[in-house]
């Protein structure tokens, strides 16, 4: 029935790091109905192993602000410097005190607020992808 709800959106590859595992879950299988690739992580420093393994793999990472070992911020740093350009997007519960200048900074293109709905997340994801591709 998710098929029916909502097309396929695309088959890009996403990187989401976040240590809220069961929320994750849902959103993977959410995004993997749509057509999307998704590797998850709950440890913020084994997601930049990864990538810095496979920079090229991913069209998208989604970080948590708020994680053990490295904050949302420190990671869309380090991604940055491996692969400048790299589109990000911060899905946070702190999203409302989190600043522009902040945000930029880290080369966060664009926060989400959670809870967030399926609909909106897959707006969000299609709409910062679709930016790239121009």
């Amino acid at each position: 029935q998710v098929e029916e709800e909502f097309p396929r959106q695309g088959d890009e590859s996403i990187l989401w790091v976040d240590d809220e595992l069961t929320l994750m879950q849902m959103c993977k299988q959410t995004l993997e109905n749509v057509g999307f690739k998704v590797t998850f992580k709950t440890d913020p420093l084994e997601a930049l192993e990864t990538f810095k393994m496979y920079p090229e793999t991913f069209d998208l990472v989604i970080t948590d602000l708020s994680m053990p070992k490295m904050s949302g911020f420190d990671l869309s740093r380090e991604l940055s410097s491996v692969r400048p350009g790299i589109p990000l997007l911060m899905c946070t519960g702190f999203g409302k005190s989190l600043s522009k200048e902040q945000t930029e900074t880290a080369g966060i293109l664009k926060v989400i607020s959670k809870p967030i709905s399926s609909k909106d997340l897959i707006s969000v994801i299609r709409e910062i992808l679709d930016r790239r591709a121009v």
